[in-house]
């Protein structure tokens, strides 16, 4: 029963927290923002044979863009997690839900970084977020599917 109660609300925390970091990566300014992921360009860049597969400024714009693909993708599972967790039945129309609040949030995160010195909107960050989410989501359905099959292939094996 406790247990119950507090999953929506540690999934609830968890959501939460994580539109809270990508918030505040959207609030530093072009430079603070080109900063963090210029250390992780530096560092794989000094890795053997990477300087002659890519230029180092693409490099970084890669880094860039999959950080942004990736923070949605998990912030697609955070949503469909707090989703399942408030007792909704996770089926296409939970995922749908999902990765509907998810856009929406992309939208609203290049909206406020017209506010923030250094940083503009762009419709490319919305459909790279867009696509974070979609691919995590899909991935987790594509597993969840899998994993459901194979148990009923067991139950049915076994009787």
């Amino acid at each position: 029963m406790i247990k119950r109660r507090i999953y929506p609300v540690i999934s609830f925390i968890l959501l939460v927290l994580w539109l809270l970091l990508i918030f505040n990566m959207s609030a530093k300014t072009g430079e603070e923002s080109a900063g963090i992921s210029l250390i992780l360009a530096k560092y794989v860049y000094k890795l053997p044979l990477i300087d002659k597969i890519i230029k180092f400024d693409n490099l970084h714009l890669l880094i860039r863009k999959t950080a942004h693909f990736t923070e949605y993708g998990i912030l697609g599972l955070l949503l469909l997690n707090f989703i399942k967790s408030i007792g909704v039945h996770i089926s296409k129309k939970a995922y749908i839900t999902a990765f509907i609040i998810g856009v929406i949030y992309a939208a609203l995160d290049e909206y406020h970084q017209s506010f923030v010195d250094g940083r503009g909107p762009s419709v490319i960050d919305v459909f790279i977020d867009s696509s974070g989410v979609l691919f995590f989501l899909i991935m987790v359905y594509l597993i969840s599917t899998r994993l459901y099959e194979r148990k009923k292939m067991l139950s049915e094996a076994c009787s």
